[in-house]
């Protein structure tokens, strides 16, 4: 993976790094040296994702980082990082794929979200069946009964016919505002 250049934009450190406590150069080498890697073609939206982990030990704390970059030719563009604290993860997870982690993350801090007839926190490369006269002004639907703060990514195409579906990428929302306190920061970002 050292040959690709990896790009960092503004906009991402501030959505991820900055609030997330996270610097350029850690997740840098999380891409560069990452304990493992996992790619995921997005047909619906087009997108070649790759997604890494690394665990991380310090002095301080020990973590895992999970990064989501976009491929684009040789250069892969920071889409997402996340710091997995502690008491998401343990041991056994050292051998885990990124997106076995990032489960593991939304199993803790995501929303649930009405898709269809499916609730669910994670929804990746599935087709759900869709009605699309159910009442439903949007097919993906947040349920977030606490007004919290949250991010999240619903990347999914309609498709109609005899039984329509909706063809979904990736779909979740992490609720930042329990995830940010559960990695001992405030919350007073604008994410």
């Amino acid at each position: 993976m050292a040959q690709m250049q990896v790009i960092i934009h503004d906009q991402a450190k501030e959505r991820f790094l900055k609030p997330f406590k996270l610097d350029v150069v850690e997740v840098r080498d999380a891409i560069v040296n990452s304990d493992n890697s996992q790619e995921l073609k997005l047909r619906a939206a087009n997108m070649h994702l790759m997604w890494f982990s690394k665990k991380i030990e310090d002095m301080v704390d020990e973590y895992f980082l999970v990064v989501c970059c976009n491929r684009r030719g040789p250069a892969l563009q920071l889409m997402e990082a996340y710091k997995l604290p502690g008491s998401v993860c343990n041991e056994d997870d050292d051998d885990s794929m990124p997106l076995q982690l990032f489960k593991k993350l939304l199993d803790e801090y995501g929303l649930d979200m009405r898709i269809g007839e499916r609730t669910e926190k994670l929804l990746v490369s599935q087709r759900v069946p869709y009605d699309p006269n159910g009442g439903m002004v949007h097919p993906v639907e947040v349920i977030n009964p606490k007004g919290h703060r949250y991010m999240g990514v619903s990347m999914y195409a309609m498709v109609d016919g005899d039984e329509p579906y909706l063809d979904c990428s990736i779909c979740y929302a992490l609720d930042t505002t329990t995830y940010l306190e559960a990695i001992h920061q405030d919350d007073d970002f604008d994410i």
